[in-house]
């Protein structure tokens, strides 16, 4: 068994320390563990971000038991068109079809009796 002691992650200038998210310290050989965390991004502004974490733990043997991986999110703006125009010339023609006729007959109050 050997227990994850550092989880640190850096993006940019900063450096976090996210030992606190791991689901499960304490790991025999072969077994893994996640630590989640959430962040938000524009994805309508161009960006690279380049986020380092580094994991380690004491194992049985005094080995020295690490990993560091780094991960470079992208984002690429989405070329949009630009919105169209309004129609500069008003319509040359009426309608077609008039409106329809009112009813002739308002409706009575009370129901009628069926036929």
């Amino acid at each position: 068994v050997m227990d994850v002691t550092t989880l640190v992650r850096e993006r940019g200038n900063k450096s976090e320390n996210l030992i606190g998210l791991v689901d499960d310290t304490s790991l025999d050989v072969g077994e893994s563990t996640v630590a989640k965390e959430i962040e938000e991004f524009d994805i309508c502004v161009e960006s690279q971000t380049t986020t380092t974490v580094r994991a380690e733990a004491d194992p049985p043997a005094d080995k020295p038991c690490f990993d560091e991986e780094e991960y470079v999110l992208t984002i690429v703006g989405v070329l949009t068109s630009p919105p169209t125009d309004p129609p500069t010339v008003t319509p040359s023609e009426s309608p077609s079809d008039p409106p329809s006729p009112s009813p002739s007959d308002p409706p009575s109050p009370s129901p009628s009796d069926p036929p």
